[in-house]
């Protein structure tokens, strides 16, 4: 997660503002300042890291799941489940999900550099499956 200069006159194909590296013009006008959530894979990703804004922070979400009358974290993170008949099933995938909202708990962690080479290398990876302290935590929802 994190925010890029974009050009609003200038759009990629999925949509968002092509990145400008080199502010010129006026703030609004020129160019904004668009917040974007990507996987680091993302082609859009890599072209973006010219021209980001502030930090960078990856997102660890759990989905949140209901437990006697609460929602509480699931315990099988990686796992999307949906109650039926006061049962947590599993969904097999995106389309076997009966739901329409999703909630979880997404944790954010900063992520010390900006470069292609740590966020792609095995130190990013190691940091993504050990780190323990968020820098803050918000429960939130989505509606497919």
């Amino acid at each position: 997660v994190y925010q890029y200069r974009g050009n609003p006159s200038t759009i990629r194909a999925d949509g968002t503002p092509q990145p400008m590296a080199t502010i010129t013009g006026q703030p609004g006008k020129d160019f904004i300042v668009q917040s974007m959530a990507r996987r680091v894979g993302d082609p859009g990703f890599t072209q973006d890291l010219t021209a980001i804004e502030g930090a960078i922070f990856f997102v660890k979400p759990t989905q949140l799941v209901f437990e006697g009358n609460e929602m509480v974290l699931s315990k099988t993170p990686g796992q999307i489940s949906y109650l039926e008949n006061g049962t947590q099933t599993v969904a097999a995938d995106a389309n076997s999900y009966k739901d329409a909202v999703i909630a979880f708990s997404a944790e954010f962690h900063s992520v010390p550099t900006k470069t292609i080479s740590y966020l792609t290398g095995t130190a990013f990876a190691t940091r993504f499956d050990s780190v323990k302290k968020p820098v803050f935590t918000r429960n939130l929802a989505i509606r497919r």
